[in-house]
């Protein structure tokens, strides 16, 4: 019986943190509107971190496993790979910008992860995001803030190489 409520609770988590992340994408659609996204991703992640009791983290397997512990559900963000460098991961879940093909409207909501991952003593970067029509799931990296993120390509500058490539 206890599994249950559990569940309940789960999927309220769930509905919570959606509508809270499709508010803030009313504010990360507009480029003008940054810093009021940015204040309120920061505060989210800021309010999930300590409701979650996050901790800071001493090596890249501990900060992909205790990112993913900040969700609702594991299931929606699970860790694909964790190299030396880098721990890979995947993003399932409910996305307002999915196939808008607005991508710098992802990237601006992805500061929640990126404020959750500075807490924890790491970085974080979307390699392929889901607002882009042809990308299913987002794929993301994660390292430790001492590690550089040169090698590291995001997604919502991808999209600007592409399109100058298209132009020449």
């Amino acid at each position: 019986m206890a599994s249950k409520p559990r569940k309940v609770k789960r999927q309220q988590q769930i509905r919570i943190f959606n509508a809270l992340i499709e508010f803030c994408a009313i504010f990360a659609r507009s480029p003008k509107l940054q810093p009021i996204s940015n204040f309120l991703l920061r505060r989210l992640a800021d309010l999930t971190f300590s409701l979650r009791k996050g901790q800071r983290q001493n090596d890249l397997a501990g900060l992909a496993k205790e990112w993913q512990r900040m969700f609702p559900s594991r299931a929606f963000v699970p860790i694909k790979q964790v190299t030396p460098e880098t721990a890979y991961a995947e993003i399932h879940g409910t996305c307002p910008v999915t196939a808008s093909g607005d991508i710098h409207a992802c990237h601006r909501l992805m500061e929640y992860d990126r404020q959750l991952l500075k807490k924890m003593g790491g970085q974080f970067v979307v390699l392929d995001s889901k607002a882009d029509p042809a990308i299913p799931i987002c794929q993301v990296a994660m390292r430790m803030k001492e590690q550089s993120l040169a090698d590291l390509t995001p997604a919502h500058l991808k999209s600007a190489l592409i399109e100058r490539q298209e132009i020449h």
